[in-house]
C-alpha cells in the first residue's frame, strides 16, 4: 500500500524524497504485516521507540501523519476498515519560539564556516528562502536584470517572488556554479541539486560548534532575515509578503524584537519634546546604544493564535 500510494503521487509530493523516507521507515517498522493487523497499540509502540531514540516531537508527528494519509486512501479503496494512527496519537507542538542570528554571532559563524561555504548561508539570511527552496534553486529562476528570484513552487503550492538586494546579486554572479549547472547550488557532478544533508552535517553544524552558538537551527536564519527587516522598520504586511506567509499570525511571530532594540525604542522618549528633562542640565537624556547582540530565544506569543499549517496531502506542516 505504501508503495502503490507513493507511486500514484509522485507527481504531486512536493518533496518526493521526504515521503520515500517515511515510506521505507515504516515498511521496515511492520515487515510482511498486513494493513489489517496493524492496531493503535503498535503505532503507540513505535512512538514510543522514536521517542527513545531522540528524535522530537514534530519529527514524530511528520512520520505519523504520512501513514495516517496512507491508511485514509487504503480506507477509500476499500482495503482497510479501520485507521490506526489517531489523531491523539500525535503531539502538541510549540511553535511559538523564534530564534535569529545577530551581528556578533553571524561574524563568528562566518569565520568559522570559511569564505568558501559562506555564500550558502548568506543568502539565507538575505532571502529568508526556506531550506528546500533554496537548495532546489534553480538559474533559471533568478532574474539580475529585474534583482528577482523566483519559487516556481511554495510551501503553499503557490509561485511566489523575492527581491535580491545586492549582497545576493554579488553573491549569486561570483557562484561557480553559474553558466556550469543547472542549479544554484548543485552536487558535486552539477547534475543534481545539493542535498541540503551534505550541507548540514559536514558544513554547518560543525561550523556552529566552532564558533560557540547554541541552539540555532538552519531554519533561523529564516527568522534572522524576517527580524532585521522588522528591526530596520519593515512593515509586517511587507515581512509578510517576502516570506510567502499565508496569514499575518506566522509573520507576527517576528515581531518580537531583541531587547536591546526595544530599550532603544522606549529611549526616543526621553528625547520627545513632551518628555522630562534632566533636573540638573535641561536636558534630555541620550538614548542608549544597542548592546552586544546575543542569539536570543524569544518567549510564546499566547495571543498570535497562529493555526496549524498543512501541506501536500496533509502529511507535512510546511516550516515558518
Amino acid at each position: 500500500m505504501i508503495d502503490d500510494y507513493l507511486t500514484r503521487n509522485r507527481e504531486r509530493l512536493r518533496w518526493f524524497d521526504h515521503y520515500e523516507r517515511y515510506g521505507r521507515m515504516w515498511t521496515a517498522a511492520f515487515p510482511a504485516r498486513t494493513l489489517r493487523e496493524i492496531v493503535p497499540g503498535d503505532i503507540d509502540r513505535y512512538i514510543a521507540k522514536r521517542r527513545q531514540q531522540g528524535l522530537a516531537p514534530a519529527s514524530v508527528n511528520r512520520e505519523l501523519a504520512f501513514l495516517r494519509r496512507v491508511f485514509n486512501v487504503a480506507i477509500d479503496d476499500g482495503k482497510a476498515d479501520a485507521n490506526p494512527v489517531h489523531a491523539k496519537l500525535s503531539f502538541k507542538e510549540n511553535n511559538q519560539r523564534v530564534r535569529y542570528l545577530t551581528d556578533d554571532k553571524e561574524k563568528r559563524l562566518r569565520e568559522a564556516i570559511g569564505e568558501s561555504q559562506w555564500p550558502v548561508v548568506a543568502v539565507a539570511i538575505h532571502t529568508g528562502l526556506r531550506q528546500a527552496e533554496q537548495f532546489h534553486l534553480r538559474w533559471e529562476h533568478i532574474d539580475f536584470a529585474t534583482g528577482v528570484l523566483t519559487i516556481p513552487r511554495s510551501k503553499s503550492g503557490r509561485r511566489r517572488h523575492v527581491a535580491m538586494n545586492e549582497i545576493v546579486r554579488d553573491i549569486l554572479r561570483a557562484l561557480p556554479s553559474r553558466l556550469k549547472s543547472p542549479w544554484v547550488f548543485p552536487s558535486a557532478t552539477g547534475e543534481t541539486a545539493r542535498d541540503a544533508r551534505n550541507c548540514m552535517n559536514p558544513v554547518f553544524l560543525p561550523a556552529l560548534r566552532r564558533a560557540g552558538i547554541e541552539g540555532l537551527r538552519w531554519h533561523d536564519l529564516r527568522h534572522t532575515f524576517a527580524s532585521r527587516l522588522v528591526m530596520t522598520g519593515v512593515g509586517l504586511r511587507t515581512v509578510q509578503e517576502l516570506l510567502g506567509h499565508q496569514t499575518p499570525a506566522m509573520t507576527l511571530r517576528h515581531a518580537h524584537l531583541s531587547p536591546e532594540h526595544q530599550y532603544a525604542a522606549v529611549q526616543r522618549l526621553v528625547c520627545s519634546p513632551s518628555a522630562t528633562t534632566n533636573a540638573t542640565d535641561g536636558k534630555p537624556a541620550k538614548v542608549a546604544a544597542n548592546g552586544p547582540a546575543e542569539v536570543r530565544v524569544l518567549p510564546s506569543d499566547s495571543s498570535g493564535g497562529a493555526r496549524s499549517r498543512t501541506a501536500d496531502l496533509g502529511i507535512m506542516r510546511p516550516s515558518l
